[in-house]
C-alpha cells in the first residue's frame, strides 16, 4: 500500500472532476492516478523525471498533462471547482463580481522577445495582470501582456 501524499485526491473530490476528463485511448495507468501525479508535481515544483515511484512513468504524465493542456479540460476543471466551492458556502454559482489588478514586472535574461515599457514606474518588462473573484479563491484568469 502507498502512502498517501497530501496532492492525492478523496473520493468525492475525484467524482467531482472525473466527469471532465475524457480521453479515447486506454491507459494501463488509472486516470485518477495519473491526475494525483499531475497535482503532486504542482503542488511540489519538482521536474517530471523526480515523480516518486507508485505514480505513472513521468512521460505518461506528461503526455496526459499536454493533451489537458491543449484543450480545455484544465479550464474545465478550475470552472467547476469554483462552482462546487461557492455553491458549498451558499453563493451564486459564477461570480458576478471580480478584482482586476496588474502589476509590472521586470524581464528575466532569458525572456527578451517581447518587452513593454511601463512609463508610470519606469520598468522595461511585462505587465501582468490577474483577476480574482472576491471570495479570494483561486485566480479566475491570469495573463501577461507586453
Amino acid at each position: 500500500m502507498k502512502q498517501p501524499y497530501s496532492s492525492d485526491l478523496t473520493a468525492s473530490q475525484w467524482q467531482g472532476i472525473e466527469k471532465l476528463i475524457y480521453v479515447k485511448r486506454k491507459s494501463v495507468w488509472p486516470l485518477r492516478r495519473i491526475v494525483e501525479a499531475i497535482f503532486y508535481l504542482t503542488k511540489n515544483g519538482i521536474i517530471w523525471r523526480d515523480l516518486p515511484d507508485g505514480f505513472p512513468p513521468w512521460q505518461t504524465v506528461y503526455w496526459y498533462f499536454r493533451k489537458w493542456s491543449k484543450d480545455v479540460t484544465w479550464i474545465l476543471i478550475a470552472n467547476e471547482l469554483t462552482i462546487l466551492h461557492r455553491l458549498k458556502v451558499d453563493k451564486k454559482p459564477v461570480p458576478t463580481v471580480a478584482v482586476i489588478d496588474s502589476q509590472s514586472v521586470k524581464n528575466s535574461s532569458t525572456a527578451t522577445e517581447q518587452i513593454g515599457f511601463d512609463g508610470g514606474k519606469l520598468i522595461k518588462g511585462r505587465k501582468r495582470f490577474l483577476m480574482v473573484d472576491t471570495m479570494a479563491g483561486p485566480p479566475v484568469r491570469a495573463f501577461v501582456v507586453d
